[in-house]
């Protein structure tokens, strides 16, 4: 058994990013790896047929996992057989959108988000609070060593409705800027959507240097964000 993070984008919100954004300054995204690895042993039962059970626990963040569960069996003759099967797993029965009007504005001007809350089928649900919080991420020196840090940070909370609502953070400063909503659904299960925005006079994107990307930090979290060993380069007269 193996558990990936994945993707799920519902229906007739094509234009929506749902889960992780990838922005345009990371053009080649890392492939994710198995965040948890299980193997169990059994045996068949008179009729040839094993049970296991899985209980899912809530992600951090809660973002949609691929379960990947192969089995193998062997005969008497010690000859085996495999097979595989893949499960998508939802967080919650809720899923929230972010839209950005553009990928990138001028320093000062403000950051307008679009926001939709839907079910698994894409219908919209209308009436459901949804917290944002935007930061702009900062390369800082921490105990020696660089790290991304959340700055400037902005929050709201709005209701969706049957169309998408939009929101307005202020862009003050310069560089990379990520927008993270939140919804709950009626279980208390939340589902949480990033969205990457550059505001025009800051440093140079991440992506400068190898492998200094920036991974999700989760809705309010407090620490700072680990991005990479590095902070960017600076452009000749900085």
């Amino acid at each position: 058994m193996a558990a990936t993070p994945a993707t799920y984008r519902p229906p007739h919100w094509h234009d929506f990013v749902f889960g992780t954004d990838v922005p345009w300054w990371h053009p080649r995204p890392e492939t994710p790896g198995p965040e948890r690895v299980e193997t169990f042993a059994a045996r068949t039962d008179g009729s040839g047929v094993h049970r296991l059970r899985i209980d899912f626990e809530s992600g951090d963040p809660p973002r949609p996992r691929r379960l990947s569960a192969e089995a193998t069996v062997e005969d008497v003759n010690r000859q085996a057989w495999t097979a595989d099967v893949d499960l998508l797993v939802h967080p919650a029965e809720l899923y929230v959108g972010l839209r950005g009007e553009r990928p990138f504005v001028q320093k000062g001007e403000a950051i307008p988000v679009d926001v939709i809350a839907t079910d698994l089928d894409g219908d919209a649900v209308p009436g459901r609070r949804v917290r944002l919080r935007a930061e702009r991420l900062d390369w800082t020196q921490v105990e020696g060593e660089w790290q991304l840090v959340p700055k400037d940070v902005q929050e709201q909370e709005v209701d969706s409705g049957p169309e998408p609502v939009r929101v307005r953070f202020d862009g003050r400063e310069g560089g990379s800027w990520r927008v993270l909503a939140r919804a709950v659904d009626d279980r208390g299960r939340s589902n949480e959507t990033e969205l990457r925005v550059w505001v025009a006079g800051g440093g140079p994107p991440a992506a400068a240097e190898p492998g200094a990307r920036a991974p999700g930090a989760g809705f309010f979290r407090g620490p700072p964000v680990r991005g990479g060993a590095r902070p960017p380069r600076r452009m000749a007269g900085e």
